[in-house]
């Protein structure tokens, strides 16, 4: 499943997202990092913004790299699932989080896999979002709730499944081996989700006011300008940057 290139917005595909359907986004050029190991909670927690000592087994939750003046690296998501702890960040910052992690491998018991070409995702957005994963996963994936994670299968495919907006609509996102990439676009399309382009999406990006790095945020803004509020932990332990941003938090700077 390719999406439809346009050079400006597609009303058809914007309709379909704001006025009460579903649109399949495909989103795989996002970075997808597998961190492993049993000292690997132990390191991310000194690295990222959140505490990685909150995240249950089948769950998500957003944090942020930062450096140590506590300025922005990369945006993240981290799923703890059984084989690990997946990190889901934007292209533009997929080396920076690699190069981040890669030095702590032969500090302990820590093993990194960039996954990125191995596996693809999908994000189905729109008020029929729902009844669309559940007409092809069936109802419990349709009713996973805010920062959980259900496996759901497509035929012989495992499809991880979380609830997620880039839109400010209800939505999706879907996350598959590569080689099931098109056998999962054709199923949410034959379902009713109208693919939408990257120009589309962009639209519908900014009017929900989902910032990307390297356009609404990069390495100068401190995390705490950035609007990722539920990516922070303020009573967590040491982390890169955490005085800087504890600081302007109480602050008020």
């Amino acid at each position: 499943m390719n999406s439809p290139e346009h050079t400006s917005i597609s009303t058809s595909e914007y309709s379909a997202v704001r006025d009460g359907g579903a649109g399949l986004i495909d989103l795989s050029s996002r970075g997808r990092i597998l961190i492993s190991g049993s000292e690997a909670v132990m390191f991310l927690n000194g690295l990222i913004t959140n505490d990685m000592k909150t995240l249950a087994a089948n769950s998500w939750m957003a944090a942020a790299f930062a450096n140590v003046q506590g300025r922005l690296l990369a945006a993240v998501r981290i799923a703890h699932r059984e084989d690990g702890f997946l990190i889901d960040t934007e292209s533009a910052t997929r080396e920076t989080v690699i190069t981040l992690l890669d030095r702590f491998t032969l500090a302990g018991d820590f093993r990194l896999q960039d996954l990125t070409d191995e596996t693809a995702m999908f994000s189905v957005q729109g008020r029929r979002a729902s009844e669309i994963i559940s007409r092809v996963f069936g109802a419990e994936a349709a009713g996973v709730e805010r920062q959980k994670i259900v496996n759901a299968q497509l035929d012989d495919a495992t499809v991880s499944v979380i609830r997620a907006t880039h839109t400010a609509e209800d939505g999706f996102d879907l996350f598959v081996q590569a080689n099931d990439r098109s056998k999962l676009g054709d199923a949410l399309m034959a379902s009713g989700a109208a693919p939408i382009s990257n120009v589309t999406f962009e639209t519908l990006r900014i009017e929900a006011g989902v910032p990307l790095y390297g356009i609404d945020m990069d390495e100068n803004n401190v995390v705490t300008e950035t609007n990722l509020d539920d990516a922070v932990s303020f009573t967590k332990g040491c982390y890169l940057g955490q005085e800087i941003i504890v600081r302007i938090k109480h602050r008020g700077h």
